[in-house]
């Protein structure tokens, strides 16, 4: 490890380390407080405020006015906390709560995506990061422009990250608003607004450097959020202070009847069943190892070697949270099957009527608002005075992580704990996707396309710009449409593993791909997946031609197998892409510890390459 990463790692360890002491204390004393007498919607409003205050703190402490450290964190982030923040936000809100209501919610899908995320964490760390921080590129498009020279790759690559961005942030901040507004009992748009301004302190004075910083003191609140509630639980059941490995009891003392179904909006999987599963698990893992904020994640380490480092320790804590998701699962059917099976009304917790009233929970088909409402719904179905089945009892699959602690009868204190937690990690998703929305059209777009000769003051400005306008506008779609946009938030992932994964893989590992195959292959594995996307939601049925009953969230397997032939094709179809495309490969994949950046090819602009140089 060189020094000035040291003394890096050493200053952020200090930070961090002073930041979850400091966070521990304040749930200490939260709770001290809420033994006193501190409302129980005191308590959870006081630790989410406190977590989103610190949270803007940290983010303006790292303001910067230097390009390398705004779009490239100066190449210092420490590999530890590097990877600790890049699980947090590569899997978000839909990616941590989504995936523990898939869980719950019994979808085979849950396992395929669980090994789907892992699965392209590891391809990640293997076959990308060290490399793509050999280039020097601070984006996925500009590393392609790098490759193969020429602006038409970088741009398109720039505008198509834009338009990956866009549904998952405002799907994300509507999400993260909606919880914001139950916690701090604000109106949906004030929550709105409220997001909006923690995501643009997070990043708009600092850039990736404040990103990064960020996004680590959100995974630690999140950590505490997810970890403390599920090993207070396995502990006061089983003994175990590991839910990873108590969670077996909870699901062999479950009974064997299904609940009644509800649809879930975060991570929507219920139904993915047969010949869809496989292709589920391997277009979440080429979608998560080809996702353009979590490359650009690579380059902020100061060695390949220890961008490789910070890979493993994402795939660590990845692999922690994705283990704690189907404990936390069977822990709440547990408390729902032990609790509400064969209750009848006047025996039902008061949690049932608050989260009715919200629509997350359907008793005998109707939303129990009060004692009188579930009577009346259920007179017709078990008769008066009838105890309840399971399946007359519907939870949505959302609503298990926010509600965790009242299904399991917690001290709010762990409401509040889980409440900070998930705001967090919406918070951590939300500002990597708005991030890199910015960068495609301040640096890529503006900065390396239409005016590679701009000052880099000017690449920064134009940058800041783009991120107010891309978080206002997500802002103002969250307040109009709510949660809407996640509904098409399942199918981006095999829009962008189709266009990105085949001409990533193959730059690295593939000496002979050219431009031409690069672009060509880019289109048709993007236009196959496209369409096929297009027709079955329009059509309700998949279009003629295409084998096996695939689901659209599924189909980058049509669209990156056509990408890879069509690219392995064209390329060797025409000319070869020249000694200096050769000479970028062979340095990518040389071994060593360089951290000076590859030359670029010739065709770049002479400006654009004394830059790289």
């Amino acid at each position: 490890m060189a020094p000035s990463e040291q003394g890096a790692g050493r200053h952020v360890g200090r930070v961090l380390a002073l930041f979850s002491a400091a966070f521990a204390l304040v749930v200490l004393v939260v709770a001290i407080l809420g033994q006193m007498g501190l409302p129980d919607r005191a308590i959870i409003a006081l630790v989410v405020a406190l977590v989103g205050l610190a949270l803007v703190v940290v983010g303006f402490s790292g303001r910067t006015l230097a390009e390398d450290e705004f779009f490239l964190g100066g190449r210092a982030i420490p590999v530890r906390f590097n990877g600790l923040g890049s699980a947090v936000s590569s899997l978000s809100l839909p990616g941590i709560a989504g995936l523990t209501g898939a869980w719950y919610d019994g979808a085979d899908g849950a396992l395929a995506a669980t090994l789907g995320y892992a699965g392209g964490f590891l391809l990640l760390t293997v076959l990308v990061a060290p490399y793509f921080q050999k280039s020097g590129a601070a984006t996925l498009a500009e590393f392609l422009g790098l490759r193969f020279g020429g602006r038409a790759i970088r741009a398109t690559a720039a505008v198509l990250t834009l338009l990956f961005a866009l549904p998952p942030l405002a799907g994300t901040m509507a999400a993260t608003a909606g919880l914001a507004a139950a916690a701090l009992s604000l109106a949906p748009a004030t929550a709105a607004v409220a997001v909006a301004a923690m995501v643009l302190a997070s990043s708009l004075f600092g850039g990736m450097r404040a990103v990064v910083l960020v996004a680590g003191a959100e995974a630690v609140v999140l950590l505490f959020g997810l970890f403390i509630p599920g090993a207070a639980i396995s502990v006061r059941e089983y003994g175990i202070p590991l839910p990873q490995f108590a969670y077996g009891y909870a699901l062999a003392a479950t009974g064997a009847e299904a609940s009644e179904a509800m649809a879930g909006h975060l991570l929507p999987l219920h139904g993915i069943g047969g010949a869809s599963l496989f292709a589920l698990g391997a277009t979440f893992a080429l979608a998560t190892a080809s996702l353009p904020s979590l490359v650009a994640r690579s380059a902020v380490t100061f060695t390949a070697g220890g961008a490789r480092l910070a890979g493993a320790w994402t795939l660590a804590v990845a692999a922690a949270i994705l283990l704690t998701a189907p404990a936390l699962a069977a822990f709440a059917r547990y408390a729902i099957w032990r609790d509400l099976v064969d209750a009848d009304a006047d025996s039902l917790p008061s949690w049932v009527f608050a989260y009715g009233r919200q629509g997350l929970v359907r008793i005998c088909g109707f939303d129990p608002s009060n004692i009188d409402a579930f009577r009346a719904a259920c007179a017709a179905t078990i008769g008066p005075g009838g105890a309840l089945r399971a399946g007359d009892i519907g939870l949505s699959p959302d609503a298990i992580v926010p509600a965790f602690a009242d299904i399991t009868d917690l001290p709010v204190v762990m409401s509040a704990l889980i409440a900070a937690g998930v705001l967090a990690a919406g918070l951590a998703g939300a500002t990597a996707l708005a991030f890199t929305a910015a960068t495609s059209l301040g640096h890529d777009l503006y900065g390396g396309v239409l005016a590679p000769k701009a000052l880099p003051g000017r690449r920064i400005i134009l940058t800041r710009l783009a991120l107010a306008a891309i978080v206002t506008g997500a802002a103002w779609s969250a307040g109009r449409f709510g949660t809407a946009a996640l509904d098409f938030g399942l199918i981006v992932p095999a829009l962008s593993a189709s266009a990105f994964a085949p001409i990533l893989f193959l730059a690295i590992w593939w000496r002979r791909l050219n431009r031409a195959g690069a672009i060509a292959g880019l289109a048709s594995g993007l236009g196959i997946t496209a369409y096929y996307v297009a027709a079955t939601m329009f059509r309700g049925s998949p279009p003629a031609g295409f084998p096996g009953d695939v689901s659209p969230a599924a189909a980058a397997v049509y669209g990156v197998r056509l990408g890879l032939l069509v690219t392995a094709g064209v390329s060797l179809a025409t000319g070869a892409p020249g000694a200096a495309a050769e000479r970028i490969v062979d340095f990518l994949r040389r071994p060593g510890r360089e951290s000076r950046p590859v030359p670029p090819p010739p065709a770049q602009s002479t400006t654009e390459s004394a830059r790289h140089a």
